[in-house]
């Protein structure tokens, strides 16, 4: 890698799991692969491979509790992680172009953004965080209960805290937005979330949107290979109809696994259904039989390699979401050649168009009345399709040309504020 490439640094939450980790690590590797720029990623918790460039700040369980309460009772982000951010400070200052995800919460003392936002900075917002002040999303969702404020496990509006100060938080994070001005690149990664965005008085006047990219140029998997992936998970020979289930925790409101649940139950047959839920489990067990018959099993958080054999093992995706901000696993799914059934959400039209069969959020006899219809589109040519429009080198050919208009109106190494 020649020394003379910009050096970009992405900052984020999580390296290791979620819908916007999966996208910075695949910007990550997809940039180095181009060799325009040269690309690291320093992450709150999660993989850390130097060789890779994949950078943790802060692992382990008792920091990331302390920080979680510390957010919910007091209401400091990234309270326990100050040290470990001084600690950093050379990698941040040695960066050309900084790159900002995910920063809600536990993981970035506000005291630091402000610092980072006096330097030229890409700031892609997965979520609706810089919008509310509050949480990941906009409180129109299921609110916290007074205890969920409390517990050190996510809750519902995440993440939340026991006074709520969304007010005071909101008009620091558009105050530091109105300062940065020219400095400040924003990208969404849906027209759709960027027009939610704009629509809470967001103080800025563009924000760009690039759809997240997740495929090279590897063919598209064929017919046979449902077959393969069904004899690798020890699926081989089952009769019934599989769906899949994706997402980080299945316990997240949001996501709408309950309504999927109450759904099955009110299909024609719930026995000849086998439902596989990928993500964090809880107090789960990891298989059971519900009233009705269908069997539900849960593997757990899945690396990428084991949950693509998944996607391509099943007959039907199903994402009942209330809210999201692209769909990822929705793409993912498609791009395996898997039919895909979903809520009816604007941003879900947007990315998949004619690729999906839309159900209305929340409604269980809707859902289960889908889930017994025609099978939706599916197959090699779906696959194909959708690899197409989502490649990961369109996706780095347009954050690389955003990296360059800053550079080029900014600069990078001699524009590092207070972090130089």
């Amino acid at each position: 890698m020649s020394a003379s490439l910009p050096t970009i640094l992405h900052l984020n939450t999580r390296s290791d799991a979620g819908g916007a980790a999966v996208a910075v690590r695949t910007l990550h590797t997809e940039l180095n692969a181009l060799g325009e720029v040269h690309s690291s990623l320093l992450a709150g918790r999660g993989i850390s491979d130097p060789a890779h460039g994949f950078h943790t700040l802060a692992n382990g369980r008792f920091r990331f509790l302390a920080n979680v309460l510390a957010f919910r009772l007091l209401g400091l982000e990234g309270a326990c992680n100050h040290a470990a951010w001084r600690r950093a400070r050379p990698t941040i200052a040695a960066a050309d172009l900084l790159h900002l995800h995910n920063a809600h919460g536990y993981y970035l003392p506000l005291g630091l953004l402000r610092q980072l936002l006096q330097r030229p900075l890409v700031w892609t917002l997965h979520d609706h965080w810089l919008a509310t002040g509050r949480s990941g999303w906009l409180p129109d969702g299921v609110p916290a209960s007074p205890l969920e404020r409390l517990l050190p496990w996510y809750g519902g509006g995440y993440p939340v805290e026991w006074w709520d100060r969304s007010r005071q938080r909101r008009a620091v994070l558009w105050r530091l937005l109105s300062a940065a001005g020219s400095r400040l690149r924003l990208v969404c990664p849906s027209a759709a979330q960027r027009e939610r965005m704009l629509a809470t008085g967001l103080p800025v006047s563009r924000i760009d949107v690039i759809p997240l990219g997740l495929f090279g140029d590897e063919a598209a998997p064929q017919a046979e290979q449902r077959a393969a992936a069904r004899a690798q998970l020890g699926l081989a020979g089952e009769g019934r109809r599989i769906a899949l289930f994706a997402a980080l925790r299945l316990d997240e409101e949001r996501k709408g696994w309950s309504v999927l649940e109450q759904a099955l139950a009110r299909t024609a047959d719930p026995a000849s259904w086998l439902v596989i839920a990928c993500g964090e489990r809880g107090r789960r067990p990891d298989r059971w039989v519900t009233e009705r018959g269908s069997e539900i099993r849960c593997p757990g958080l899945l690396p990428k390699g084991e949950l693509i054999q998944y996607f391509q093992a099943a007959d039907l995706f199903v994402n009942p979401s209330f809210q999201e901000t692209f769909g990822l696993t929705n793409i993912e799914a498609a791009g395996e050649g898997t039919a895909v059934v979903c809520s009816d959400l604007p941003v879900f039209h947007e990315t998949m168009g004619e690729w999906a069969t839309y159900v209305a959020p929340g409604q269980v006899a809707a859902l289960a009345a889908a889930l017994d219809g025609p099978a939706p589109v599916a197959g090699p040519a779906l696959a194909a399709a959708v690899r197409q429009r989502y490649a990961r080198a369109t996706m780095a050919a347009r954050y690389t040309e955003i990296y360059r208009e800053l550079l080029a109106m900014h600069g990078g190494r001699q524009a590092r504020g207070d972090l130089g």
